[in-house]
């Protein structure tokens, strides 16, 4: 198995997955990215194309998470443990991983440091479907810090403004420096109090490369 492989899309159903990592789509619209493992799987854009190619099968961004959704009570108490994460200026970054067992989903806060703007786990988190941190005060938005320090293959997710009675979330599936935004929905059974920034400001399904000090997007 390769870590990388490379697929010409002339039909649909796709070809089984085959790298270890991700595998690159030439589709009749674009080139996309595909990764798969125990409970997620995604296809997102890389690139599309102005003109169409004749005899490729057209492609559209894809996430499916199993089981689907994860419980709105996760939610709730990232949204909780983020208001009381503080020292004694005011709010500090908090960080969650979300993994799933048997049982159903789980919500763990590994031993990390934290500062007002900054949060990092010290433990190894390969079974983590997804990682949480919150923003404090300031918005739902990836920071350059985030886009660096986000290189797996997980979903991401921020909440912020958490001073207001409508916080702020963010989610975006990551896929070793490809992202793609997705509408919180499309992971999380929604609160109604938490405002989703993705369809708020639609920007849903923007996806961007980051590569080392490149940072390339596309709409």
């Amino acid at each position: 198995m390769q870590l990388i492989d490379h697929k010409i899309i002339r039909q649909t159903p796709l070809p089984p997955h085959t790298s270890s990592l991700f595998e690159y789509l030439f589709a009749g619209k674009g080139v996309f990215v595909r990764g798969v493992r125990p409970g997620l799987q995604v296809i997102m854009p890389v690139h599309l194309y102005n003109m169409p190619i004749r005899g490729l099968s057209e492609l559209k961004p894809q996430l499916k998470l199993e089981p689907y959704p994860i419980p709105k009570d996760i939610l709730i108490s990232i949204w909780r443990q983020s208001c009381l994460a503080r020292n004694d200026r005011g709010l500090i970054e908090i960080l969650f991983h979300i993994q799933h067992r048997r049982d159903g989903w789980e919500l763990r806060v590994p031993e990390q440091t934290q500062q007002t703007w900054q949060c990092q786990t010290t433990q190894p988190y390969h079974e983590a479907i997804a990682e949480f941190h919150s923003h404090g005060s300031g918005t739902a938005s990836f920071s350059a810090t985030d886009n660096a320090e986000e290189d797996g293959f997980r979903l991401y997710g921020i909440i912020g403004r958490l001073h207001t009675i409508h916080p702020e979330i963010l989610i975006r599936v990551g896929l070793f420096g490809h992202f793609l935004i997705v509408p919180a929905s499309c992971v999380f059974d929604l609160p109604d109090f938490l405002i989703d920034v993705a369809v708020r400001d639609q920007i849903a399904y923007q996806y961007y490369t980051i590569n080392h000090n490149h940072h390339e997007t596309q709409l």
